[in-house]
């Protein structure tokens, strides 16, 4: 099995004014409590840190909605910017390997 090294941050506000508002690229949720993964999503068309003031502001995926509602203080996220053309492939790869089960591609497997 692969090694991966990630860098978390605690899913906060404060986390969401850090992240570089330009860059593109993968993102992952992970619980503090159990060390998993729960969502791996991309950010292509917009930078990553929209797409998790998206999730802050109420989350697409009913699932890792429920996650943020119910236990988000023991939520940690991390990112990696990533070239758009690569950024599809990454998501799978990581979604494959991490099986988080808010991802509906996991979820549908």
């Amino acid at each position: 099995m692969e090694k991966h090294t990630r860098s978390l941050s605690p899913w906060s506000y404060p986390t969401l004014s850090r992240v570089p508002d330009e860059i593109t690229g993968v993102y992952a949720f992970w619980c503090r409590d159990n060390g998993k993964c729960i969502y791996v999503g991309q950010a292509k068309e917009r930078s990553i840190r929209e797409r998790l003031r998206d999730h802050w502001h109420g989350s697409h995926n009913e699932i890792l909605g429920l996650w943020i509602k119910v236990y988000g203080e023991t939520l940690d996220v991390c990112y990696l910017s990533v070239e758009r053309d690569r950024i599809d492939t990454l998501e799978r790869r990581l979604i494959k390997v991490w099986k988080p089960e808010a991802n509906k591609q996991h979820s549908q497997r």
